[in-house]
């Protein structure tokens, strides 16, 4: 049987009072992948590739070099940086960086959809001395729909030019609702 993943109103339609026996197999194969199976990801590990001329404007997050297979629909695309949702829904992403940047630079680093930001990201400086951090996004993105994409985009704060190298990144999403 081929597993349909649907949105919460249609799972919901479909497994309404079902006192007339109506609810088929297939129905319970399409609410289960619906809540349980829609995901993916995308990461680099042991990255050592550098995005240089990050200004105050921001620009979309590169250096994702590999994909962790999407399932229920959701793409994802390390050659676009981006994750693709396959229906309306809820879902969450959560992003970790791992990265090295310009010596005392500020960067703002946020979630964004179809190119336009969310008011979910972190902010991180990399000190004179030129230390190694990390930085975490969660992002709980209620009303998407179908076909949008989430990208990581980065810039320096207040004022600046630098570069980032990531050297762990993943950007991880799944469906809530």
């Amino acid at each position: 049987m081929a597993e349909t993943v649907r949105t919460r109103a249609e799972i919901l339609a479909l497994l309404a009072d079902n006192t007339a026996g109506a609810i088929s197999p297939q129905d319970i194969r399409d609410a289960i992948v619906s809540i349980f199976g829609v995901s993916a990801a995308l990461y680099v590990a042991d990255g050592s590739t550098s995005q240089a001329g990050i200004t105050t404007t921001p620009v979309k997050m590169t250096g994702f070099t590999n994909n962790v297979t999407g399932v229920g629909g959701m793409t994802p695309d390390h050659t676009d940086d981006s994750i693709e949702v396959p229906i309306d829904g809820d879902y969450l992403f959560l992003a970790q960086i791992a990265a090295s940047g310009s010596f005392n630079q500020a960067f703002e680093i946020h979630a964004y959809i179809d190119g336009s930001p969310t008011p979910f990201g972190t902010h991180r400086k990399w000190s004179a001395g030129g230390d190694e951090g990390s930085a975490v996004i969660i992002a709980p993105l209620y009303g998407m729909t179908a076909a949008e994409k989430v990208t990581l985009y980065v810039n320096t704060t207040p004022s600046g030019t630098g570069q980032i190298t990531p050297i762990d990144m993943q950007l991880f999403g799944i469906k809530m609702s």
